[in-house]
């Protein structure tokens, strides 16, 4: 064979072989973003069962939490020489493996259920931070469920109230809603949606007395509902 023949052979095998590890590197990217949403209605559904005191539900949701991250890391580590996620993405999974580990460590001593409240909406931010969302709006929208949580959860603790946290996730709604706001009013028919959440925002900003603030922090959840079927958000 050529030298030329046998070059031109060489970077072929080459192409060929990024090409399939690039399709492979792909293929393992969608199963991790499946991966990810999979694992959103089971968080959301594991605090609602901690609030009901739904022991047996925890269980079940948070055994299947346990198996999606078990899957999602051993698909991170099967990549050897593409990463199937960004390397912030890298960091948020570490992240996130954090707060199950902590869920997992409140599930065993089941003494305080603030505790595991907080470290599973914490866990559902993370997945709203690492998921590749279609479009800006419907990442905004799971956000302001997240917040709604946390500013539910913070409201609830009285003891080891953080007013400047709370401050923050205030903050981070108001501006949340405001990109959100932009999207719905593309349709005459949201305006009276959007009306009652910038009701419900400009109050809650001002808000301190915190049973009130749980109190709206629980409508903006049921609100953060009506904005997922206005926008056809599955």
């Amino acid at each position: 064979m050529k030298l030329t023949n046998f070059i031109s052979f060489v970077l072929i095998l080459s192409i060929l072989g990024f090409t399939a590890a690039l399709h492979a590197q792909n293929k393992s990217a969608d199963m991790a973003a499946k991966l990810l949403h999979q694992m959103e209605s089971p968080a959301e559904d594991m605090l609602d069962a901690i609030v009901a005191k739904d022991f047996k539900k925890i269980n079940k949701l948070f055994l299947e939490l346990k198996q999606k991250m078990q899957e999602l890391n051993q698909l991170n580590k099967k990549q050897q020489n593409f990463s199937i996620l960004t390397e912030a993405q890298t960091k948020e999974l570490a992240i996130e493996n954090s707060w199950f580990s902590l869920i997992t460590l409140e599930l065993k001593e089941m003494d305080d259920l603030p505790a595991l409240s907080y470290a599973v909406n914490q866990f559902s931010g993370e997945l709203v931070i690492m998921t590749p969302f279609e479009h800006l709006y419907q990442k905004d929208t799971a956000w302001m469920d997240y917040l709604g949580s946390d500013l539910l959860l913070l409201s609830k603790n009285e003891k080891n109230a953080n007013p400047d946290l709370i401050t923050i996730r205030k903050t981070e709604l108001q501006k949340t809603w405001m990109r959100v706001r932009m999207t719905l009013m593309k349709n005459k028919q949201n305006k009276s949606l959007v009306m009652k959440i910038d009701d419900l925002i400009n109050h809650l900003m001002q808000e301190t007395d915190n049973k009130k603030l749980g109190s709206m922090a629980q409508k903006e959840l049921e609100l953060v509902d009506e904005i997922e079927n206005a926008l056809q958000i599955k």
